[in-house]
């Protein structure tokens, strides 16, 4: 896996592309803050914290909070954030840093929060023995992630992502598969292997809708991390085929949003 990537070219629009609809942001703030029995003397780390989109929540919910993100322009979004909540800038720590090299020492924090983060990291084992070193004990773990349920009436608009990276490795562009779901379920092994007692926790469920239009110009944009690497002419060839491709599928309904189901899903870990 290639180094750990940090997400400062994608500062500015991240809110706007992974952001949740109203309400939701706060139910998963209030899932995870169940999910590790937090109480408000809870010392809470988050790793690869980035603008806060799960920080927020809990920060403004008064618990005393720390992130750690090798971007610094994710943070200083961040930091502008908190500095605008009454009392938040004296129960929150922010720091422009490596998860596989935490500037804590041991047993530091009660619970260790990771989200969307793992599959990006150079080293994850390091990055998971480091989050159990400077958990306390009883500690909690937690690893969270939105997961696609269903796409309403119309499940054939999850077919652009299919189709997209078809078309990358057609064109000799290796697409990376240790992502998502899988990094989450080597991560649920690691921690079983270090001793932890791990279980799943649906945290929120929530519907927002999903054009092939916006998911083909998510593509061209390059919003995903794992494209920002594609050489310029593989990427812009994979784009031509897949506007193609698409308005040949869907024709005049390329622009016609449908329902998608979503899930914040957690895995848990309990060091006793």
């Amino acid at each position: 896996m290639a180094a750990s990537i940090s997400f400062d070219r994608a500062a500015d629009y991240y809110d706007r592309t992974r952001g949740y609809p109203p309400g939701v942001a706060e139910r998963v703030g209030q899932a995870l803050l169940t999910a590790a029995d937090a109480t408000p003397s809870t010392r809470i780390l988050e790793l690869g914290v980035g603008t806060g989109r799960i920080a927020l929540p809990i920060i403004k919910a008064g618990y005393t909070f720390t992130g750690i993100d090798l971007s610094a322009r994710m943070l200083e979004r961040l930091r502008a954030a908190v500095r605008d909540l009454p009392g938040a800038d004296q129960r929150t720590t922010l720091i422009e840093g490596d998860i596989t090299d935490l500037p804590f020492p041991d047993a530091s924090f009660d619970a260790v929060i990771s989200v969307h983060v793992l599959h990006l990291v150079s080293d994850r084992a390091r990055a998971i023995g480091e989050s159990v070193r400077v958990l306390a004990r009883p500690g909690t773990l937690l690893n969270g992630r939105d997961s696609v349920v269903g796409a309403g009436a119309r499940p054939e608009v999850l077919e652009v992502g299919k189709a997209w990276h078809d078309l990358l490795r057609d064109l000799g562009w290796p697409v990376p598969q240790d992502r998502g779901l899988q990094a989450a379920q080597t991560t649920a092994d690691e921690w079983r292997r270090l001793g932890a007692e791990v279980d799943q926790i649906i945290g929120a469920e929530w519907e927002k809708p999903l054009s092939p239009a916006v998911e083909i110009e998510a593509a061209e944009q390059r919003i995903w991390s794992y494209t920002w690497d594609i050489p310029d002419a593989i990427h812009g060839e994979a784009v031509r085929r897949l506007r193609a491709w698409a308005e040949q599928r869907y024709g005049a309904d390329l622009q016609t949003p449908s329902p998608v189901r979503w899930q914040f899903v957690i895995d848990r870990a309990r060091f006793r």
